[in-house]
């Protein structure tokens, strides 16, 4: 994510930057809701290809009145606990149909997106 940020703060277009932010949800929300498990390598292409898009949507919404290296910061540390945030509500629930059910509706938000 730090990538894509720093690409659209240093002025290099992305493109289909949208379409990579509602694939992701679409992508995401289906692998969990029907809790597909990928091997390690895959994972970590998705999550590296995703957040770049993710970042880069972020970074191009910088504030102009913002310090870049502040805002950054704080948009890393919010993405940190969003993800510790959900780790932590899956482990406390110990109810697969819980994580699954917010898989589906992740992926229902994308689909909400796509159509939009």
């Amino acid at each position: 994510m730090t990538g894509g940020v720093a690409l659209a703060l240093a002025g290099v277009a992305l493109p289909h930057v949208e379409a990579g932010v509602v694939a992701s949800l679409l992508v995401f929300g289906v692998l969990v809701a029907f809790a597909i498990r990928l091997p390690a390598q895959a994972g970590v292409v998705l999550i590296g290809a995703f957040a770049v898009f993710h970042g880069h949507a972020h970074g191009g919404a910088t504030p102009a009145a913002a310090a870049p290296a502040l805002y950054v910061l704080g948009l890393l540390g919010a993405t940190g606990a969003l993800h510790v945030a959900g780790v932590a509500t899956h482990l406390i629930a110990r109810r697969g149909w819980l994580t699954r059910a917010a898989g589906a509706a992740t992926a229902a938000a994308g689909a909400i997106f796509a159509l939009a």
